[in-house]
């Protein structure tokens, strides 16, 4: 959870416990506390061991920061630094600091030790992509330390598309670790998607000026948003993938709904797939989705697959529980297999099961200890089943 969300979620939680007057500071005016009191608050948050305590103590001296509170307030934190301070109460501190001066914020951060810069580098970048995202971006890149950059860098992202401003996307696409794109890219998807809706989002993700129309990046933000609408509405999933036949990320996209779907219905999900247009897409998508509902509820998977042990287009899911059922009873695999009535399907079920005995056979190999003066065996990671 990021700080902004677990801020936002201990304040209303401070604010039931302890009363909206005891977070205002009971004094009057706006910032009624004085400097010395916000100083003295500093210092309490700091040694307090919970959140909702460590925020109530610190809203009323962050509320009306301006220059010369902000470096009073910096002082204080820093007298405690010897203990390691840090944590909830500095970050806090910092993304109120950063939200109307992030370069005097910067500055100040600079002069901490690596270790509580580590932990201030992210507030500070998350607010100031806030308002003005390429100038925290660029501040970010200068970082020498990948150790303070990492995770800073999900800041950012979080920050820039919580702001609405231009050039998120480009900036995503140039991240040269491909991984760690698209965690990121789904993160901003998700955003993207909790604050204006899916329409929106797409009419977005189709309008990125700096991609061409079958660029991977485009695809792999098109996936994120299918598994992330999928959540929460499967018919505008499922549209969506639909709509993306022609595009190369659309296996994948198959793949992501069919997974997200089977956990709720997974009848009504394989009843889907099998409505798609026959080939490898969908035979793969419903492989990984039946092995999961397998796996989850084998017992309803297995009389279901029973029913349709003689259905063509459910081929891919009875080849599925055919490999799958063989790696913890193969007599019992070869016995499903025999009741297949298609015989092209029936020897496909036959090569899969033997496929997954001798990768067991391998893998067993793999486990024992060499004898003394022999080579241990080859290890079958390559050819470890999916059992998405």
């Amino acid at each position: 959870m990021s700080l902004s969300r677990i801020a936002v979620s201990a304040l209303a939680l401070a604010a039931a416990s302890f009363g909206v007057g005891f977070l205002s500071g009971q004094r009057g005016s706006r910032g009624g506390i004085d400097l010395d009191q916000a100083r003295i608050r500093v210092g309490e948050a700091v040694a307090a061991s919970g959140r909702l305590e460590q925020t109530a103590l610190l809203v009323p001296a962050l509320e009306a920061m301006d220059p010369a509170r902000a470096a009073a307030l910096a002082q204080a934190f820093e007298e405690h630094f010897a203990g390691a301070a840090g944590g909830l109460p500095l970050e806090l501190f910092v993304e109120s600091w950063a939200r109307f001066d992030p370069q005097a914020c910067r500055a100040r951060i600079e002069s901490w030790p690596p270790d509580i810069q580590r932990q201030a580098w992210p507030a500070l970048i998350r607010a100031w992509a806030r308002v003005d995202s390429k100038a925290a971006a660029a501040r970010l890149e200068e970082l020498p330390d990948v150790a303070m950059r990492w995770p800073a860098l999900g800041a950012l992202i979080e920050g820039w598309s919580a702001s609405d401003q231009p050039g998120l996307w480009s900036y995503l696409s140039r991240l040269p670790d491909g991984d760690r794109r698209r965690e990121l890219g789904s993160r901003a998807v998700a955003d993207r998607l909790r604050r204006s809706g899916a329409d929106p989002l797409l009419r977005e993700l189709d309008a990125i000026p700096e991609l061409a129309p079958g660029d991977s990046f485009r695809g792999e933000l098109l996936i994120a948003a299918v598994d992330a609408i999928a959540r929460a509405d499967l018919p505008r999933a499922a549209a969506l993938v639909e709509a993306q036949r022609e595009r190369g990320g659309h296996p994948e996209m198959l793949r992501v709904l069919a997974l997200r779907w089977i956990e709720s219905d997974a009848p009504g999900a394989l009843e889907w797939l099998r409505a798609q247009p026959a080939g490898a897409p969908r035979d793969g998508a419903m492989r990984h989705a039946y092995r999961r509902w397998l796996r989850s509820d084998p017992a309803r998977a297995e009389k279901w697959i029973a029913e349709r042990i003689a259905d063509a287009d459910f081929a891919a899911a009875v080849v599925a529980h055919a490999g799958a059922l063989s790696l913890e009873e193969p007599e019992r695999a070869r016995a499903f297999a025999q009741q297949i009535p298609d015989p092209v399907l029936r020897e496909r079920s036959a090569g899969e099961i033997d496929a997954m005995e001798r990768w067991r056979e391998r893998a067993r190999a793999a486990s024992r200890p060499p004898e003394p003066g022999g080579a241990r065996p080859e290890s079958p990671a390559q050819e470890t089943p999916d059992h998405s």
